[in-house]
This record gives structure tokens, sequence and C-alpha cells, in this order.
């Protein structure tokens, strides 16, 4: 699985969610966060404060979903 690692800071560290919120704030299953994940649409964060804790920032998610949406939106035109 891919990651991005987190370069921390107090402010960054405010806008990290776990996994379950994640899938929760999205509307979708965690099965389903799994598969995106799997496939590339949103990857997870790695960082020294939550070692052992997959963690997703809500910015970069934010960011990961809109350049997904702009490239594929496309496709259906």
């Amino acid at each position: 699985m891919k990651y991005k690692v987190l370069q921390t800071t107090s402010e960054k560290i405010k806008k990290l969610i776990s996994r379950v919120r994640l899938a929760k704030m999205l509307g979708i299953t965690r099965q389903t966060l799994t598969a995106w994940i799997n496939k590339g649409f949103i990857t997870p964060l790695k960082s020294n404060y939550l070692p052992n804790v997959e963690t997703f920032s809500t910015d970069a998610v934010l960011e990961e979903l809109r350049k997904y949406k702009s490239e594929h939106s496309e496709e259906h035109i």
C-alpha cells in the first residue's frame, strides 16, 4: 500500500482523521474506503506522531477526490 509521509506540525495534526471517521464523513463503508485506497483514489498518511495508526489529512483527501472527479468527469461527456 502506498503512503504519504506527513511532516508533522501542530496545525497538520489538527486536520488528521482516522479511517473510520473518514468513511463516516464521506458516507461510505469502511470496505469501500479500503477499495478506494487500494485503487489509489485516496492515500493514507504515516507520521511519527501516530506511528501505528493509519491517518488521513482532510485537506489531502479533498484534493485527491477533486482531482479524481475532474479527471473522470470528462470521460462521461
